[in-house]
């Protein structure tokens, strides 16, 4: 038996999704057809090898070019996207820095902390469900859950409002490092686990990228406190 994964393109619809198990239970090949619950991974159990090529033909045609298919899973895209989101920032930072006059460091670490507050503001609910799991303050305290996206938008503003960020950096530093505590423990466990990083809208599992952003902003804020 073979179990494949694909980046589905274009289902948006339950009555979508119904269609597609349909079609693809008509093949005598196939076993099992899965497609997640966000409409965008499309995972097949058949008896014999899929062709790729003849199953994107299938799902073209059929369909008449309303549904396709790519080699590449949901989660591949997400973290290029997520890693263009992080090259934005960068070359916003920098922009925004030489025109107001401030520090680079603190410029990226208060975009940082807004435009990632504001993917968990999108879905708070799905943010909250998805924190409490591995942060070790969110799962005693689920009211520190429910307002840390509006503590990390205060955070990113204050480093464009305050001229003394010792005390913020000093925040920023406690908050990361206990937010990398929960990631670690994650890791060594190597359990896999949804990234409320970004809220729901990359649907990430924890992995080297959260341990690498989050010792980031450690080593930022502890370096602005230091020197």
């Amino acid at each position: 038996m073979k179990n494949c994964k694909f980046h589905l393109i274009g289902l948006k619809t339950l009555e979508g999704k119904k269609s597609i198990y349909r079609a693809f239970l008509e093949d005598e090949n196939v076993l099992r057809v899965k497609v997640s619950d966000d409409f965008r991974i499309l995972e097949i159990k058949s008896k014999n090898s899929i062709v790729f090529s003849d199953l994107k033909k299938f799902l073209e045609d059929r369909f008449k070019g309303k549904y396709h298919v790519s080699r590449l899973t949901a989660e591949s895209n997400d973290y290029l996207f997520l890693l263009s989101i992080f090259g934005l920032i960068f070359m916003a930072s920098f922009f925004i820095a030489r025109i107001y006059n401030f520090a680079i460091m603190q410029t990226y670490m208060g975009t940082y902390l807004i435009v990632f507050s504001l993917f968990k503001l999108i879905d708070i609910k799905g943010f909250v469900n998805s924190f409490i799991e591995y942060d070790l303050l969110a799962k005693k305290f689920s009211s520190f859950a429910i307002s840390f996206p509006f503590l990390e938008f205060l955070l990113g503003f204050l480093y464009f409002y305050l001229e003394d960020l010792f005390v913020l950096n000093l925040v920023v530093f406690i908050v990361f490092f206990e937010n990398t505590l929960g990631v670690l423990k994650v890791l060594r466990s190597k359990e896999k686990m949804k990234c409320a990083c970004s809220g729901t809208f990359f649907r990430l599992n924890i992995s080297k990228l959260t341990l690498f952003e989050n010792i980031l902003m450690i080593f930022m804020s502890l370096y602005m406190i230091l020197f």
